[in-house]
């Protein structure tokens, strides 16, 4: 998850991200959005958590910027860690402008 103009994204687990995306919006100035999902469980969650561990802000949110984009960043590390699931799935269909092309292209489900 993640929102324009917020370098952190939040790398967690859940088994409805429509859900949890309501619960952190709550009292938030920015319009949180889900950037990528892939299945995978918490044991991914953990090994994800400990690859960008010096890349953590608080909890499950990280500044990945100094790595590029954080989506194609992220599946890169699913990849790695958990490669029958590491296709995942983009839940956006159009760019926001505050994407690269290159962050939303390679794993864009529509046009």
């Amino acid at each position: 998850m993640g929102a324009e103009g917020l370098d952190a994204v939040k790398i967690g687990t859940t088994t409805d991200a429509g859900k949890r995306l309501g619960s952190l919006q709550t009292g938030l100035p920015l319009t949180l959005s889900v950037l990528w999902t892939c299945e995978g469980g918490r044991d991914l969650g953990r090994a994800l958590h400990e690859e960008f561990r010096t890349y953590r802000q608080r909890g499950e949110w990280f500044d990945l910027t100094r790595l590029g984009d954080a989506v194609p960043v992220v599946h890169e590390a699913v990849c790695k860690h958990a490669p029958a699931v590491g296709t995942g799935r983009s839940l956006r269909r159009t760019p926001r402008p505050w994407m690269s092309p290159r962050s939303w292209s390679p794993f864009s489900s529509g046009a």
